[in-house]
């Protein structure tokens, strides 16, 4: 059965046009030619890591340790004795002309803790003030991290914090 394309939604094979497709290339419909086409996807959003869930705690004295070669959605539970736990980001993807972003759930475990998040990296905060965590044990706090080409150090958000 031959398909059909009505511009908007793709039912025919012969609506795309593909040529020397090259990795990380996008496909974006053309109102002019009627077909979809291959293109580099720099000025649109980008996924500059991989996807997916990544779990794991992180002591007191350690790391709030987020790889982002491991995901960009991170879970967190603060466990072991101290006050301070530190964040960390390793193997952040270049950023040309994209951004990257991941989000982290911060889970609060029964001995209560704050977070240095500039210790190894620059987190910058809506009104210059990095957010407290909730003080509640079981509580998640949700936070939002984006890093802009051209623009140094991350933007950090909090989502929404005493999720219980």
């Amino acid at each position: 059965m031959p398909f059909t394309s009505n511009g908007a939604n793709l039912y025919n094979a012969q609506d795309v046009y593909i040529t020397n497709v090259a990795q990380d290339e996008i496909l974006k419909y053309n109102g002019g030619t009627a077909k979809w086409n291959n293109i580099n996807p720099v000025g649109f959003a980008a996924l500059a890591n991989k996807g997916g869930l990544e779990s794991s705690s992180a002591t007191s004295g350690s790391n709030i340790a987020v790889d982002l070669n491991s995901g960009n959605v991170h879970h967190r539970t603060l466990t072991g004795a101290g006050a301070t736990a530190t964040f960390t980001i390793s193997n952040v993807p270049a950023v040309t002309s994209t951004a990257v972003s991941f989000t982290l759930y911060v889970v609060q475990g029964a001995t209560l803790k704050t977070v240095n998040w500039n210790s190894s990296v620059t987190v910058k905060w809506a009104g210059g003030t990095a957010p407290t965590l909730t003080q509640t044990s079981g509580a998640t706090d949700v936070f939002v991290f984006e890093k802009i080409d051209g623009i140094s150090g991350w933007f950090g958000s909090l989502v929404g914090s005493n999720f219980s």
